[in-house]
């Protein structure tokens, strides 16, 4: 029907908007370093073919507990969450991957190309500030 095939064109539309976002946010874009290349960061689960990816990170800080990180993007307007493997919802998936914790980035509040942007402006900070010192 015409109905499905808008709805499967819609879908289409959807997945190739957020490879582009993961794209970005992965790689950097005019001037703006990306995830991958900064310093003091790690970026879990994490390999080039990004045909096969959804837009969601796992990322840590090497300098910043995962919850100061989370709270200071907070402050900035950055939503991000915490995940622990002292969480029973968390527990399994980052078990799974040899994860105590990770700041899982995704797509809730990451919705176009500007969003992107100041994610990585913020994260650059974050990482490049010797301030941030894990206890």
């Amino acid at each position: 029907s015409a109905k499905r095939n808008q709805f499967v064109k819609g879908m289409q539309m959807i997945a190739l908007h957020e490879r582009a976002l993961l794209s970005r946010i992965l790689n950097g874009s005019e001037g703006l370093t990306g995830l991958r290349e900064m310093d003091n960061l790690d970026v879990y689960l994490d390999y080039e073919d990004l045909t096969k990816r959804d837009l969601i990170l796992a990322i840590n800080f090497k300098h910043i507990e995962q919850a100061a990180a989370v709270k200071e993007y907070d402050n900035q307007g950055v939503t991000v969450f915490e995940r622990v493997n002292t969480s029973l919802y968390s527990k399994r998936m980052l078990e799974s991957f040899g994860l105590e914790g990770a700041i899982r980035v995704s797509p809730l509040h990451c919705h176009s190309a500007e969003d992107i942007d100041q994610f990585l402006i913020i994260t650059k900070k974050m990482a490049d500030d010797s301030l941030y010192l894990k206890h």
